[in-house]
């Protein structure tokens, strides 16, 4: 990857980077910050928070720049989840390799991750490897099957209202979450496997409505 020197600080960054702020961090000096809407959808009190002074900014001609519409569900949280999902992925690989994908929603306090179950008891293996290995950011994590899409909040729901044995719930009490979850106020995680179990596959098969197009009213309407 081809980098660059920056123009007031000694340090060297990717060529093609969209924009550069250059700056120094007032390590003796802290401001009043807030308040401010966060990504949980509740408002930031005052607090003291580091300086940085900035000396310059540079930029690629046109560039992208990802605003932060803090504390909206447009927001999403999208950024800081992409890493919390990659790190629950690699620590479901090392003791379920046929994990499929993962991904957080919205706030980034749940993930779902999904898996291709190849015998009872792995869903339980992932939980509890991530839920040790998300950042403190996750309080639920998810296990379901691959034919559910993860990305679809109703599709995930549907797994844990038909695929779900409650009493089976995962309960860690007294577990560290993030400190904006807010102030420390919820402890605890939990693990819900959505998966159905292997011998009774041939239960789950997932009903399949008719396409519209291929649906000859004459069929059921000759003797109209």
């Amino acid at each position: 990857m081809k980098v660059v020197k920056c123009e007031t600080v000694d340090v060297e960054v990717p060529a093609e980077t969209e924009i550069v702020i250059e700056g120094r961090i007032l390590a003796e000096t802290r401001v009043p910050e807030g308040p401010f809407g966060d990504y949980q959808g509740y408002y930031i009190p005052v607090s003291e928070n580091h300086l940085l002074r900035v000396t310059t900014i540079t930029h690629r001609e046109n560039p992208i720049y990802q605003t932060i519409l803090a504390g909206s569900v447009e927001d999403r949280f999208l950024v800081p989840g992409f890493p919390v999902s990659l790190e629950i992925y690699k620590a479901v690989k090392k003791v379920v390799p046929s994990v499929v994908d993962v991904t957080c929603w919205p706030y980034v306090f749940t993930a779902v991750v999904k898996i291709k179950k190849e015998w009872e008891g792995q869903p339980r293996q992932a939980l509890l490897a991530g839920l040790g290995s998300s950042l403190r950011y996750i309080k639920f994590l998810i296990v379901v099957d691959d034919d559910i899409d993860i990305y679809d909040t109703r599709e995930v729901m549907w797994a844990i209202s038909t695929r779900c044995k409650p009493d089976k719930i995962i309960i860690l009490p007294d577990v560290p979450t993030h400190p904006r979850d807010p102030f420390h106020l919820h402890r605890g995680k939990v693990g819900i496997d959505a998966t159905f179990p292997l011998e009774a596959r041939s239960h789950f098969v997932r009903a399949k409505v008719v396409d519209k197009e291929k649906i000859n009213l004459d069929h059921y309407l000759h003797d109209v």
